[in-house]
This record gives structure tokens, sequence and C-alpha cells, in this order.
């Protein structure tokens, strides 16, 4: 079966499962924190002020450039094309999942598309605006009082190829004590590729995302966070021959709620971010007929909604 078809019965079943309950979603008083995954394997929180157990989650934005744990990914640094990004996700809170070692357990079910301003995608066989679409589902709980973890599967295609999705499994480990080291939410990622159009290696990283409020008053207040990764490939992750290979990522990024919008119809946000992506020798090596930029600057922004 092609790629396209896989992505195509997995964005039905997103869309199927989401549509219903941000149809029906009820505001419910005080927020409170839920916890989840992304497409890459991440685990993170999101504030929800509804009571109800299924939670949809959307995102459209637009960036300078595509490049993927440190590896090109289609569009580069050189501005003559951007990228456009979808996200669409519903979260389940499981019943049941506040008792025991594991609490708040979530089950995500979403879906990932990039679509590049100009239809030219050198390092595929084909041409094609949409160069990216990926699936993924996720279960995410708290370890304790100091840890969440999660264990993601995720399915990576591109639909203007005819090969098989790169398929993968990853677990993450983040730390949240009420402490100076649970302030910079150190997290620990490992994924490994098992089966598809790449199968080699193992993707380790540790992240840091401290996080300070610019305001909290009036109607847009402004959170800033500076997240920062070193990250690294092993055994071929990058492909053929790429043996050991390692990157390194900083950033700082500022986020609002869209007060004006009613909450009857979510909670929105918009989240603007500046980076900066250094990569050693031996990644710049694995694509050298791409992009072999050792450092690569970008910029972001995203609108988000929650039900």
């Amino acid at each position: 079966m092609k790629s396209n078809n896989y992505i195509g019965v997995a964005w039905l079943m997103v869309i199927g499962v989401s549509l219903p309950y941000a149809a029906i979603a009820q505001a419910d008083g005080s927020q409170r924190k839920v916890i989840t995954t992304t497409t890459v394997g991440d685990v993170k929180t999101f504030k929800t002020s509804r009571s109800d157990r299924a939670h949809f989650q959307g995102s459209i934005g637009i960036s300078t450039n595509d490049y993927f744990r440190g590896s090109y990914d289609n569009v580069d640094k050189d501005l003559d094309q951007i990228v456009y990004t979808t996200g669409l996700s519903t979260v389940f809170e499981l019943p049941n999942s506040n008792q025991g070692a594991v609490t708040g357990l979530s089950l995500t079910l979403g879906t990932a598309n990039n679509f590049a301003s100009s239809d030219e995608r050198p390092a595929l066989e084909d041409d094609g605006h949409w160069y990216e679409s990926n699936w993924y589902a996720g279960l995410a709980g708290r370890l304790g009082s100091d840890w969440f973890g999660s264990v993601t599967y995720t399915a990576y295609s591109n639909p203007v190829s005819d090969n098989e999705p790169t398929h993968e499994a990853a677990v993450a480990f983040k730390y949240v004590g009420k402490n100076l080291a649970g302030n910079l939410k150190p997290q620990l990622k490992l994924a490994a590729p098992f089966a598809g159009n790449r199968d080699n290696g193992f993707f380790a990283s540790v992240s840091l995302t401290p996080q300070t409020k610019l305001s909290k008053g009036g109607a847009y207040p402004v959170t800033l966070k500076f997240p920062l990764e070193v990250g690294g490939g092993f055994d071929d992750y990058y492909g053929t021959s790429s043996g050991s290979a390692a990157y390194a990522r900083l950033g700082v990024s500022a986020s609002t709620p869209l007060a004006s919008v009613p909450s009857r119809y979510g909670s929105w946000s918009i989240l603007g971010e500046i980076g900066v992506l250094a990569r050693n020798d031996d990644l710049r090596a694995a694509e050298p007929a791409f992009a072999d930029d050792a450092v690569v600057p970008s910029a972001t922004l995203t609108l988000k909604v929650t039900y």
C-alpha cells in the first residue's frame, strides 16, 4: 500500500474522533493540566477548563525551513521557499487513571503535515508541495509525583514518494519537580525506527525548556520560553555510513492566549519562535547533496487551538 493511502486512512480516523468531541465541549471552571505526546515522541502538557475526557487540538503555522532532528528535511534555510505546517490530534484521558504509581494516563491520536511553497523536492523521487505526512499514537502519564513519561509510535511518510513509511518507537521522560531542576523541565528521549523505509540505528536527545512570564496581567499575557536541545543519531541512524552524528538547537519563543476568542470556541493562542541549529561535521557529511550548512537559523509562527 502506498504511503498516500496510509495517511488518508489516518486523517479520517483522527478527524472522525476529533470533531464530535470538539462540537460538544463545554467549559467547566478552573484550569487543569493534561499530559500528552507529540508527533516526534516528546511528552508535554496543555491546560484545559473542560470536564470532558476527550480534547481536540489543532494548529497551523509557517516556518522558514525544515530540519528534522538536525537533518535536512526538504526545505533549507535559503528562503527560496517556506513551509506551511498543520497538526490535528485528539487526547483521551483514560478512566480510572488517578491511582497507583502511574496516574493521569492519556491516549493521543494525531497527524502532522507539511507543505512547501515551491513544488521542487530535491531529496525525493518526485516533486510536490505536500512533502511530509506523519501520524502517531502515544500513551503518556505522571510517574510518581515528579516525572512525566510517554511511549509514542509514529509513522513518517512522504506523500510524493512510493516508499513505505518509516515506523518508529520513542520513549520520553521529563522531570517536573517543584525545584530549580524542575523549572528547567529537563527531558530525555530515546527513539528507534523498526520497520519501513529505514530501520537502522537509534536517536537520543536531552532538552531543557525554562520559561518565564513576561506579563501576567491584561488580556494578552506573554510567556517566554528558552528551549535548548542536544541530540544525536547512532549506528547509522541518519543513513548508510553516517555513523554517529550530533546537533544542538537553541531558541527563544513567545506565546500569548487570544482572550478575545469566546471560550465556547476553545482556547486559542499564538506562538512565535526564532532559533539556531548547529550541526557537527558527521551530520553535515550525511547529506552533502542537499544541505551541508553548519549553522541554520530559523523562525516559526503558529496558531493553536485546544478544546
